[in-house]
């Protein structure tokens, strides 16, 4: 599992540099084709929207490895506590658990501390982290039922 994190985590660098790095070649000279509007348009959007890129990876970097620990270690805990049993309440547990760490620290990094115009108390509470929190809460209990079926094939496929 924590191998997965630090896959996911080296991702969303490579990602987001390589973005950077292709945004810093300007298209060419709108004077030497008629197509260099549409790519210079185009490359202005781009810019638009990574330029706050490094502020919300950073942000997403933080949350994520914050939230993915907390994941795997409270997992492991109720998986001992339960001894081995009641795989929905470990699952459903501890996803929710690390999506509230998730949203609150990824919502308050990028919408107050990051950002160049902060998001009031009350925005960041109600629309970002109980928002988000919400959403998070239904697919954790949603995926419960595909959780137990991929529980069965793997242990149909390790008794064949």
């Amino acid at each position: 599992a924590l191998k997965s994190v630090w896959i996911g985590f080296i991702s969303a660098i490579f990602v987001t540099l390589s973005m950077l790095l292709t945004l810093g070649i300007k298209p060419i000279d709108s004077s030497l084709s008629a197509d260099a509007g549409y790519f210079l348009e185009n490359h202005d959007a781009l810019v638009r929207i990574f330029t706050p890129a490094p502020a919300i990876l950073t942000a997403s970097l933080i949350a994520y490895l914050t939230s993915q620990y907390t994941d795997i270690i409270v997992f492991q805990c109720i998986k001992k506590l339960t001894r081995e049993k009641w795989l929905w309440l470990r699952a459903n547990v501890s996803s929710i658990l690390s999506a509230l760490i998730d949203n609150t620290i990824f919502s308050v990094c990028a919408w107050v501390i990051f950002s160049s115009h902060p998001v009031s108390t009350h925005t960041l509470f109600h629309t970002y982290i109980l928002g988000g929190l919400i959403f998070r809460i239904f697919a954790a209990i949603a995926f419960s039922p595909l959780l137990y079926f991929s529980h069965h094939l793997k242990s149909t496929k390790e008794d064949s």
